[in-house]
């Protein structure tokens, strides 16, 4: 036996064997304290009470040694060196002492994994002093592991750290992070070491970083969540209340989660083990059969429960200070199943990774950098992966799609295709550094400078880019004859011999001596044979081109915007759905007053002017808020004259909201024929449901009936003139009703209305072969595969015409050489199309949503017989229709458990009007009039009720230490909209009530304000946040006739649920 006098000296012992024994090292024996070769080992412990001793093979002893031999570094200044030299090289984030927010290290640029490599986690969590970082040691691999503490209290990691581990089974590297514990002291080892006057007070703004910041990150993106106690924590029960705890802060609203990883309890330094198993530890901790709530809430956060204890593994010699191992035996062979556990959890998570590049380190480290952004704003902001991963899809064609509206752009400025290729290649070159430094930014990539590499996964988006237009280079063959026709064919369409055409036509003057002839000769798809394609120039990559005029020196982006303004510049640029020219990053999904469309991001950084024609043409963002849901308007159509009663329901409820119009009370307005008229001329800054009714009746004087309604006459006129308007008639007054410059402003303009909602009208088509359904709308979304209509832009004028184009009622409508006609024939009541676009529009649930229909006839048969139209082969019977989709809509609501509200306005006509009988206007407005205003008054102020409790909404909500939360109430309407009206005077009286399941208490409201727009706080105290449900806040204001009964509407959003608070 060779004992040694430091057992913590380990080349002194080994020196001592070889010293005394030229044998290898073989094993460790745990009692003896000694270190021995194979046979030494075997004739020692054979002497009598010397068997049972534990003994580990050295491999082992040098693993766990590894883990548990490093100590803090005391305060020398070699130490500090050595810690700030480990610290620089593995440190990943940090919260800056200048910025006071969350950056990056050295660690971010070099995390030891490739781009393409499958980004693999395994994080440590816990409270300061559990023993952590040992854990990490006997992970890591490479020089630089993490030092360890003694102290309870004092972080041994500082921020997060990040270090390198490797799989056994195919090598695949690893990342481990380590962070400081939940509820550490402000002043970790790096302050310690950089510092020489600390004031804790002055670092308190590390805390909302350290205990909800680095958490959420964690949970966000790790494969394997090891969380550490050490042998306080024996009460399984407790652990499992505060492990869900910690799992709801770490989750708290973070949204489209991937994937959710495994979590490993380890109970480190642990005593009184009675089992070592770790599915039998796993087991007692979180037993499976179970019915505990906690528990089973917890399984909700994780892909498996496991816990493993494990021993000390060292002790310090009674009264010394001296470190001695301890069950060393025992501490091995649990370290070696820790490590065997968060390996095969990580496979596993390997093979899901591997092969995908949704889950790559670029793309991952990507995502995580957006989320680092929004937790440096709002600790508790939203994190929505899902998002992340679509701004990052698609670059590849969006550069090729400006490409081609640069070419086509030239083409139409009467250049060659070989010039207008040129030239838009050249655009595009020019806008690589402008890419550059917007993926990076947005992508949270370090942007590269002058003798750097492109970020892989860029320098693919460029080649990708350049090969695509590369393949659409026309041919530069010049005829052989005819010197000007040059061929037109692609490159990606020649053959080695192959025919070259041109479409171009050649005009030629003939002329005599000094006379012209004034006869042309036109050449037109002329052929002719050469070998090949020919090409016009030799381009440089995008890749290459990017690279050579990569920046000296990081820029700014005030110094990016400078560079960017004369680059995009472009004032006869062709407005484009498909790419925003602002970034060449995105779907452009923001329109501009002047007709030209953006991403979000792009409007965000400049908001007032727009890029390309640098035209005032300021951003209003029409996002839906967080906490709030949408409100729906679908209007009928095929009423023809009936359009009137429509226009008078929405009147009406303007009326009883305070004469606010209704476009600003909705989200979304869809309509069909003639609603799609009255949609239109709502809509917008200046729309009004007043205007269609002087519409209507200013369209009674320029029918064409000469007689009224005498039948033979009406039908011989419909026979000769096919509709009952005069086309120039029925678009001068159109033209006047319907919103300022109306020929000449897009849908899409609409939308940049302050409050305005967004609007959409159907049209049918039959320019393919069959009847389609088209609708044209004021915003734009990416195109869907799975849509069965096509959703497309043109002017409000075009779209008004387009929509009412019913037979019989006014021709049909030609738009860039399709034509449409009344979209009623497929679509009469909109209601399906107008959920569905809302749900793709705002991705938000819908409160409520208003269908208004063209009316009922008392003679229902009559109605059935007469309220029909015929478009090609199809006829509607529009009595029969609009109650079919109505039934068919409110089965769907409650197949898919939907919380909307659904009415539908539905007048009443004791007489019957067939909806070209435009001289009966005035009759069909008293009908209406006395029915909204008398008979229905009832139901339309329950409808209108319920729109102004919708236009509230929950906004901040703010929790604290002591159980307390905090609400913020704000309004959709802007102060233009209630002020000078009765109900700015309301809502100076607190006009909401909270109710709930899970609290009793009352809600404390704070001072309403007004300006700059209104909200109103309110607080309820002293809650167990385990045992609330939801909270349900109605809104007390009341409008038109009847009593309320104590029943008052919830505003928008509400209830809701306090998981989805915590989400």
């Amino acid at each position: 036996m060779f004992a040694l006098s430091d057992p913590n000296d380990h080349d002194a012992q080994q020196q001592e064997l070889k010293f005394s024994c030229t044998h290898k090292v073989e094993f460790f024996c745990d009692t003896c304290q000694a270190f021995y070769c194979n046979d030494h080992c075997d004739f020692v412990h054979s002497i009598e009470g010397l068997e049972g001793h534990a003994r580990i093979i050295i491999e082992n002893f040098n693993e766990s040694a590894k883990a548990l031999d490093h100590e803090q570094p005391k305060p020398t200044t070699d130490k500090q060196t050595e810690f700030l030299t480990d610290w620089k090289s593995n440190n990943l984030l940090f919260v800056s002492p200048h910025s006071q927010v969350m950056e990056k290290g050295l660690k971010w640029i070099n995390t030891g994994l490739s781009e393409t490599d499958p980004f693999l986690l395994a994080s440590f969590a816990g409270p300061t002093g559990a023993g952590k970082s040992m854990l990490v040691r006997y992970l890591a691999e490479g020089e630089h592991i993490p030092v360890s503490s003694n102290s309870q209290t004092d972080a041994a990691s500082s921020d997060i750290n990040c270090y390198n581990g490797r799989l056994p089974k195919d090598n695949s590297k690893f990342l481990i992070f380590d962070s400081e514990g939940k509820g550490a002291e402000v002043i970790n080892q790096t302050i310690k070491h950089t510092q020489s006057c600390i004031d804790p007070d002055q670092l308190s703004y590390r805390r909302r970083f350290i205990d909800t910041c680095y958490p959420r990150l964690l949970y966000l993106f790790s494969d394997v969540f090891i969380y550490v106690y050490n042998q306080s924590a024996q009460n399984s029960v407790d652990v499992i209340s505060h492990l869900l705890s910690y799992a709801e802060d770490s989750s708290v609203s973070t949204i489209n989660q991937p994937t959710k990883p495994h979590l490993i309890v380890v109970y480190n330094k642990a005593t009184n083990i009675t089992s070592y198993d770790v599915t039998e530890a796993s087991n007692k901790i979180f037993p499976p059969d179970s019915d505990n709530k906690e528990l089973v809430e917890l399984r909700g956060h994780y892909k498996t429960l496991n816990a493993i204890f494990i021993p000390p593994g060292k002790s310090f010699h009674p009264g010394t200070d001296v470190v001695q191992f301890q069950d060393l035996d025992q501490f091995s062979k649990q370290m070696i199943k820790f490590k065997y556990l968060v390996h095969r959890l990580l496979e596993s998570a390997c093979l899901v990774k591997t092969n995908k590049t949704l889950y790559n380190r670029s793309h991952m480290m990507g995502y995580m950098s957006k989320a680092i952004n929004i937790l440096n704003v709002k600790a508790l902001g939203t994190i929505d992966i899902y998002h992340m991963t679509k701004s990052m899809e698609g670059v590849t064609s969006f550069i090729y799609e400006f490409f081609k509206c640069i070419y086509n752009q030239n083409i139409c400025k009467k250049m060659t295709p070989v010039s207008a290729f040129d030239n838009a290649y050249k655009a595009i070159q020019e806008r690589t550094g402008d890419i550059i430094y917007l993926y990076c930014k947005r992508n949270q990539i370090l942007s590269p400078v002058r003798g750097q590499t492109l970020p892989e996964s860029l320098n693919k988006v460029f080649q990708e880019a350049y090969d695509k237009i590369m393949d659409s280079m026309p041919c530069d063959s010049v005829h052989p004859k005819i010197s000007d026709l040059r061929c037109e064919t692609v490159r990606s369409c020649h053959t080695q011999e192959i025919n070259h055409k041109s479409t171009q036509t050649v005009k030629k003057q003939r002329r005599f001596l000094m006379f012209n002839l004034g006869e042309t000769i036109s050449f037109t798809n002329e052929k002719w044979y050469s070998s090949g394609h020919v090409p016009f120039g030799d381009y440089k990559t995008l890749a290459a081109y990017a690279s050579d005029n990569l920046p000296t020196y990081l820029l700014d982006d005030n110094q990016v915007t400078q560079n960017r303004r004369p680059l995009l510049l472009n004032k006869d640029l062709a407005p484009s759905n498909n790419v925003c020219f602002g970034c060449l990053l995105a779907h452009p999904t923001q329109p501009r007053k002047c007709g030209h469309m953006f991403c979000s991001d792009c409007c965000e950084e400049s908001p007032i002017k727009c890029p390309i024609c640098d035209t005032d043409s300021p951003w209003i963002n029409s996002q839906v808020p967080k906490y709030a849901n949408t409100r729906v308007l679908s209007i009928e159509g095929i009423g023809g004259v009936r359009g009137i009663a429509q226009a008078i329901a929405i009147n009406h409820l303007e009326h009883l909201l305070y004469d606010i119009p209704i476009s600003r009370l909705v989200d979304l307005i869809v309509g069909s024929g003639s609603g799609g008229l009255v949609a239109l001329g709502i809509s917008g800054s200046d729309g009004k449901s007043s205007r269609m009714i002087e519409f209507y009746n200013d369209l009674n004087k320029v029918q064409i009936y000469p007689f009224g309604g005498v039948p033979i006459v009406k039908n011989v006129t419909k026979f000769i003139c096919r509709a009952i308007y005069k086309r120039d008639s029925f678009n001068n007054v159109l033209s006047k009703h319907l919103p300022e410059n109306n020929k000449k402003y897009l849908l899409q303009v609409q939308a940049s209305t302050p409050g305005s909602a967004h609007v959409a009208v159907t049209a049918a088509t039959n320019f393919d072969g069959s009847n389609k359904l088209t609708l044209f709308s004021s915003y734009h979304l990416p195109r869907k595969a799975c849509l069965k209509y096509d959703v497309l832009n043109t002017s409000i004028f075009n779209a008004a015409l387009a929509t009412s184009a019913t037979p019989g009622f006014i021709d049909s409508h030609t738009i860039n050489g399709i034509t449409y006609t009344d979209g009623s024939s497929l679509a009469l009541s909109p209601c399906h199309i107008a959920l569905h676009e809302a749900d793709r529009l705002f991705q938000r649930p819908c409160d409520l949503f208003i269908t208004i229909t063209t009316g009922k006839w008392n003679n229902t048969q009559t109605q059935k017989q007469n309220d029909i139209i015929t478009v090609g082969d199809k006829t509607v019977d529009a009595f029969t229709e609009s109650k079919t989709q109505w039934k068919s809509f409110n089965t769907h609501l409650k197949e898919t458990n939907s919380k909307t509200l659904p009415y539908r306005i539905n007048p009443r006509f004791k007489n019957g009007y067939e909806y070209e009988e435009n001289w009966r206007t005035e009759e069909i407005v008293k009908e209406a009039s006395d029915f909204y205003g008398i008979t229905n008054l009832g139901e339309l102020s329950n409808i209108a009720n319920h729109l102004l409790a919708s236009q509230f909404y929950l906004d901040a909500i703010v929790t604290s230490l002591n159980g307390s939360i905090t609400f913020t109430i704000k309004c959709r309407l802007s102060p233009t909209d209630y002020e000078r009206r009765a109900l700015s005077g309301l809502l100076s009286t607190t006009p909401f009530q909270v109710s709930g399941i899970g609290f009793d208490q009352q809600a404390v409201f704070h001072e309403a304000q007004l300006q700059p727009s209104f909200s109103q706080q309110f607080t309820i105290n002293n809650l167990d946040r385990h045992t609330w449900k939801h909270i349900d806040i109605k809104c007390k204001l009341y409008v038109g006739s009847g009593t309320t009964n104590g029943q008052y509407f919830s505003i928008s959003g509400s209830p809701l649920s306090f998981e989805k608070i915590f989400e």
